[in-house]
């Protein structure tokens, strides 16, 4: 085996030491002694005793909590990860998918003496000779890279964003451990293959490799700001290609108020009705006639600008449907507002993967009352993520594995 190799392995073997440290500090040591890294890593069977109970007396919170705070203390890798879960509620109970979706990723910044190298690394010539001015104190600083305002030579007011020094070698070999855990799941409960969990992680990793590549950013960017020319209400911030590279993107900086701040909004006189009209509008835009939507839009990351336009920013992740899928979500809401059960489970079918011992009857029994439900009911009376969720909820009773997108 050469060196190289050697000191991959030694260094993996590590991480792994430092995953189960924090999961056993969690009160998560249950999780160690099923998926089998006990075995692993070789530790005695009386630590596997003593630390692998949920019956821990150390633990604080419960469970979905407890697995939050170990996922924060994991690192990057982990954060993310996280986050995809937590859109999958067809996968996991509503209690977890609440706790992963308020994952923080917000880390300590790194020092603006790096951030400054990296950006003379990244030209080729000191940073003075593109930008005038860079603000020292970052406005974000996350897990995979952290973001300075700063104003180029012409006068324009920019963010740089900068990927974290190293990030890429860390969440590589995270991702290889992710999937010799979704190995070890699948192998050791067959309930679990259902979900296949090695093709997501590998569909995870695909979307973690994108997000650390700033030039892929850039392009997600730029066809937004392409797909939305045409609407006055809503804004994408422009690419500054000359000066984007894999390790840093350069946007025109976004001024305004983060989507959440409902108060201050109100305060200083901004229409909410036609704030909330616009951003539907704009995201059955992306779903429905563009096929390519924000993948992330939490409210740090959806702007209300001072002249009442709506500005979306970050588009590491972003997601595509296919005409298809998009002519099925359509047929879907049809249904409901047609009172069609038949449609609704037509769709439903033809968009997942049934399983052979699938019960017609009573999907259609299921999807009947959930109409009921729902049905002339006021449009202001419809919490439409419960509706979407319940019909998930729906598809995985019936072991339909519902598709990605």
């Amino acid at each position: 085996m050469r060196i190289f190799d050697i000191k991959k392995r030694y260094k993996l073997l590590l991480r792994y030491k430092e995953i189960a440290n924090i999961l056993i500090k969690h009160g998560l040591g249950f999780v160690i002694e099923k998926i089998g890294i006990f075995r692993l890593l070789n530790i005695r069977s009386r630590f596997s005793r003593l630390l692998s109970t949920e019956e821990n007396p150390h633990k604080i919170g419960t469970l979905p909590e407890r697995i939050k705070s170990a996922l924060e203390e994991l690192g990057p890798t982990f954060i993310k990860f996280g986050q995809l879960l937590s859109l999958r509620p067809d996968m996991l109970p509503e209690a977890l998918v609440t706790e992963l979706s308020k994952l923080l990723d917000e880390v300590e910044p790194f020092p603006f003496e790096t951030v400054l190298a990296i950006i003379e690394e990244e030209y080729k010539r000191p940073h003075g000779e593109i930008f005038s001015e860079i603000t020292p104190e970052p406005v974000g600083s996350a897990s995979i890279a952290q973001v300075h305002k700063a104003i180029l030579l012409n006068g324009d007011k920019v963010i740089i964003k900068v990927r974290r020094p190293e990030i890429e070698k860390t969440i590589e070999s995270d991702i290889e451990i992710l999937f010799n855990f979704a190995k070890m799941l699948a192998n050791r409960f067959p309930e679990v293959r259902l979900y296949e969990p090695v093709r997501m992680v590998s569909e995870f990793a695909r979307h973690i490799r994108r997000e650390i590549d700033f030039g892929i950013e850039a392009q997600n960017c730029e066809r937004f700001h392409k797909n939305f020319a045409e609407t006055p209400a809503v804004h994408i911030p422009t690419v500054y290609q000359q000066y984007t590279t894999e390790r840093l993107l350069v946007l025109e900086y976004i001024s305004g108020i983060k989507a959440d701040r409902v108060e201050e909004l109100k305060a200083l006189g901004f229409d909410l009705k036609s704030i909330a009209h616009n951003g539907a509008s704009a995201f059955f835009k992306m779903i429905l006639i563009d096929g390519l939507f924000h993948g992330d839009p939490h409210p740090a990351n959806v702007f209300i600008r001072y002249d009442g336009t709506i500005a979306f920013i970050d588009f590491g992740i972003t997601g595509k449907l296919t005409e298809e899928h998009q002519t099925r979500v359509v047929n879907m809401f049809l249904g409901l507002m047609t009172k069609d059960s038949d449609k609704i489970m037509k769709n439903l079918l033809v968009m997942g993967v049934m399983p052979d011992n699938i019960d017609i009857g009573l999907l259609r029994y299921e999807i009947d009352e959930f109409i009921d439900d729902y049905y002339g009911r006021p449009l202001k009376n419809i919490e439409l993520g419960k509706l979407m969720l319940q019909t998930i909820k729906i598809a995985v009773r019936h072991k339909i594995r519902v598709p990605a997108e």
